[in-house]
């Protein structure tokens, strides 16, 4: 597993065009940490979370990582983040072997577990070959998480979890959380749902602007 990291955000925010999603954000999520950012529709859940993989920007304020007390630089992070989010694509062209050893051909698997595994801890075995284009929605669900929660990385994103997942799934979910969370940092966004985020001890409420 790679060093813990600290992220502190530092009066952070961020607009689209002349419209605040975020205002005035300070507050520090400490190595291991579990932490459930929570809000409705609209709250910036989702902007917060990509703002914190790097995808995007603070408009105002800054964000600050951390590795083993010494400052890391932004460009960085991203190797040291595995994230699961509706908005995140797959390659719909491949077969869910081919996606899988493509994910981790970029990223490095935890424990030293093999590409077998990934596969059979997804649940999703028998459409080994199938292109994931003839995925359900649930599927691609699945294969999202495991790719996360699967790679060698100190930061764990998750976006909405249980988004298209049955109540098969949900408890799939849950054995995943007990088995790769380990003392990683966990951060998960959600529409108040609590069966994605029971086992996170710190909250952080969105107010929708």
């Amino acid at each position: 597993m790679q060093n813990k990291i600290k992220i502190v955000f530092e009066n952070t925010g961020k607009k689209f065009n002349d419209r605040y999603v975020l205002r005035d954000l300070s507050f520090t999520i400490n190595p291991s940490d579990r932490l459930a950012i929570l809000g409705s529709n609209g709250s910036g859940k989702s902007t917060l979370l990509q703002m914190v993989a790097g995808y995007i920007q603070p408009s105002t304020g800054k964000i600050y990582f951390y590795n083993s007390e010494a400052s890391l630089p932004a460009d960085n992070v991203f190797s040291h983040i595995s994230i699961a989010s509706p908005y995140l694509e797959l390659i719909e062209d491949y077969t869910l072997a081919e996606m899988v050893q493509f994910h981790f051909g970029l990223k490095k698997i935890i424990n030293g577990l093999g590409i077998k595994d990934v596969v059979e801890r997804s649940g999703l075995s028998a459409e080994t070959k199938k292109p994931i284009r003839n995925f359900s929605s649930g599927m691609k669900q699945r294969l999202k998480l495991t790719l996360a929660f699967m790679s060698d990385t100190s930061l764990l994103l998750l976006d909405e979890p249980l988004t298209n997942l049955d109540e098969a799934g949900e408890k799939w979910y849950t054995k995943m959380l007990e088995d790769f969370s380990g003392e990683r940092t966990v951060i998960v966004c959600s529409n108040m749902n609590n069966k994605e985020y029971s086992f996170c001890e710190k909250h952080v409420m969105l107010p929708k602007e």
